[in-house]
């Protein structure tokens, strides 16, 4: 099973929504500086945990194939899987916290 946005267009979507949430948030905060710091430090951590997901995690979705096979390394290749997730999930955790607070801080 080859798990890709093209498999989950919903995914796709969700993050198109976040991330332009996100930018309009900059945008009409663009008076305001510390509500525009706060949102673009949001589009930072919703990048990082994309960068986490196609540098990580998906090059191990796709490390057993099929799941017909277990490759020779999986050991650290879970444990980089695992502790992608923790990451991505951390990322986006803050993110929320970041516009969370822009929302909170606006005028």
């Amino acid at each position: 099973m080859t798990l890709s946005i093209a498999a989950r267009p919903g995914l796709a979507v969700l993050l198109a929504i976040e991330v332009t949430a996100i930018v309009a948030a900059a945008w009409l905060s663009r008076d305001e500086p510390a509500v525009l710091r706060l949102a673009l430090l949001a589009l930072g951590f919703v990048v990082a945990a994309q960068i986490v997901f196609w540098t990580f995690t998906y090059p191990a979705n796709l490390a057993p194939g099929q799941w017909t096979r277990l490759p020779d390394d999986w050991e650290p290749v879970r444990r980089r899987w695992e502790y992608s997730h923790a990451a991505g999930a951390a990322c986006q955790i803050l993110a929320m916290a970041a516009i969370t607070a822009a929302a909170v801080r606006r005028r």
